[in-house]
This record gives structure tokens, C-alpha cells and sequence, in this order.
């Protein structure tokens, strides 16, 4: 039978009694690598990424069904406007669960939920427009006094 290695223990060269370590120190033992600040650890396992086009986001989209997925504001955009013109309606892009979308002109954004009842095309398209109409004229009369 071939004659056991030595473990790595064994193998390395040992200081002897009292000599100086690389740290100038007799008897001092070498530092352990350091290990990760909280703050890093933290920072690193709460950084989103964008599911579509991987960039880095602050926050995510808050979902209006059950994916854990993260999406920036405009890819999420774009996926459910997609959705939305090839099959009539706002899916999510990871479980194609039904999206309502809703416009708020007060805080001038879009907000989404889950769809709780079956809306046809028109019906949709005609709220949203209604929705959407203070936002235009807003910005059609600033538009006009800037011009």
C-alpha cells in the first residue's frame, strides 16, 4: 500500500518557540481573513435586480398578484403594455395572473391590483381614457402657455 500524505498541518513549516510571526510579534498568531461587516452581508442580500434586464433597482414594483419576481418601473411597463396589446389584457409577465391598472391624477401614477373581475377590451381602454383625462388636459394647458 502506498504511504498516507501528510495533512496540511503536518506539511507546513512550523515557526520555532519565540520567533518573530510576519506580524513582528513572538508568539502572535496570523490574522484571520476579515469577515463580511454587517452592513455589507445586509446590503448585498437586499439588492434587487431587475428580472427583465437585470439592472439594479432601489425597489421593486410592488406586485398586484403572488410573484416574488422584481421588476423596474419600466420594464414592468413595457411587459404589461405588450400583454396588454397582444391578448387584451395586462398579465403579469412571470404567472400571466390578470393586472388591473388603474391611473391615480392626483399622485400622477399608475397603480395596479389584481383583476378581480373579467373587463372587456373596450370597457378598459374607455376607463383608463377617463382616467387619464385631467393628466391630459394638465398637460396640454402648460404646454399652451409655454408655447
Amino acid at each position: 500500500t502506498a504511504p498516507e500524505k501528510p495533512s496540511v498541518s503536518e506539511r507546513a513549516p512550523r515557526a520555532p518557540p519565540g520567533a518573530m510571526s510576519s506580524l513582528g510579534f513572538a508568539g502572535a498568531k496570523e490574522p484571520s481573513p476579515p469577515a463580511l461587516a454587517p452592513t455589507l452581508a445586509t446590503s448585498c442580500a437586499e439588492a434587487k435586480q431587475c428580472t427583465i434586464c437585470f439592472e439594479a433597482i432601489a425597489s421593486g414594483i410592488e406586485l398586484p398578484c403572488r410573484c416574488t419576481a422584481d421588476y423596474c418601473a419600466q420594464c414592468w411597463d413595457k411587459a404589461l403594455a405588450k400583454s396588454f396589446n397582444q391578448c387584451a389584457k395586462a398579465r403579469c409577465p412571470t404567472c400571466r395572473a390578470p393586472v388591473r391598472v388603474d391611473y391615480d391624477a392626483d399622485a400622477d401614477t399608475l397603480i395596479f391590483g389584481a383583476e378581480v373581475e373579467e373587463e372587456n377590451i373596450d370597457v378598459t381602454r374607455q376607463r383608463l381614457a377617463q382616467q387619464l383625462r385631467p393628466a391630459q388636459i394638465r398637460l396640454l394647458c402648460a404646454f399652451g402657455e409655454a408655447n
